[in-house]
């Protein structure tokens, strides 16, 4: 289904969803009383008021194969190797009725955070917090690494800050030791993953070069947050975009941060 698609069946939840919980609620709305959707490029998202507490409704704009699969060997590791970042998530095959078909859907508690942008952006002035910041990312990707996980897609959208703590969404693409074997269904956000990446890169290194990219990036605001500025960041992006990582030579952040006073930018960089 289409966006629209989605935010016509919404608009009757009774009718859309099975789920009681789903069934029983109602969709968060927008100025002029329609459901408020987030929405990604093979996502969109709906904020549900239920019962007990909100929750995130994700309606998948395009087929992903063997998506059921990946979802239940997903659940079942993190069910034995929890991740404090994680959230407790439900894949429903044939979780809404749109156009009197249904669809899978992936449900799991609306997180009441403050996104990474807005986060960052709102403490460029307070170098301790960047900092701190950039402490808790540390802890959250090495407890991934030493449980053999890779969420896949490790970038601004994917974080949300939640009382201080860093909460992941979006499994789609997670890597975690039982799905050892099959490719990527996708190849995350271009301004954070490595150019030459491929369906054929699966594995527990997924993460590492995303990685890399939040925390230079983390590094270079906490010492200087003009860079935000200079180099409009915000954008889709904390600092780096796909571009710099294609031609390091010709990028001017790559340049920037290169030459930067400060040593611990240049070696991060």
């Amino acid at each position: 289904p289409t966006p629209q698609e989605f935010n016509e069946a919404i608009q009757s939840p009774r009718q859309c969803f099975e789920q009681e919980e789903l069934s029983n609620g109602t969709p968060a709305l927008n100025g002029l009383g329609l459901p408020k959707p987030e929405s990604g490029a093979f996502a969109t998202v709906y904020q549900m008021h239920c019962a007990d507490g909100d929750v995130a409704v994700k309606c998948f704009l395009q087929e992903s194969a063997g998506l059921a699969q990946r979802y239940a060997q997903i659940s079942s590791y993190l069910q034995d190797n929890p991740i404090s970042s994680c959230v407790n998530f439900l894949y429903i095959a044939e979780g809404i009725k749109v156009n009197g078909n249904r669809f899978p859907i992936v449900t799991m508690e609306w997180l009441n955070g403050v996104s990474f942008l807005s986060y960052i952006e709102h403490n460029l002035n307070d170098a301790d917090t960047l900092l701190g910041l950039l402490n808790r990312f540390r802890c959250l990707t090495a407890e991934l690494r030493n449980a053999g996980i890779a969420h896949g897609d490790l970038q601004h959208g994917n974080i949300i800050v939640v009382n201080g703590e860093l909460k992941l969404v979006d499994y789609d693409g997670m890597f975690v030791p039982p799905l050892k074997g099959m490719s990527s269904n996708e190849l995350g956000h271009p301004n954070y993953q490595h150019p030459l990446r491929t369906a054929h890169h699966f594995g527990p290194y997924l993460d590492e070069f995303s990685t890399r990219v939040i925390e230079t990036s983390l590094i270079a605001l906490a010492h200087d947050q003009t860079l935000w500025a200079k180099l409009n960041g915000g954008d889709e992006c904390l600092l780096f975009r796909r571009a710099d990582f294609l031609n390091p030579a010709s990028s001017p952040v790559f340049g920037l941060l290169l030459n930067y006073g400060c040593s611990e930018i240049r070696e991060s960089a």
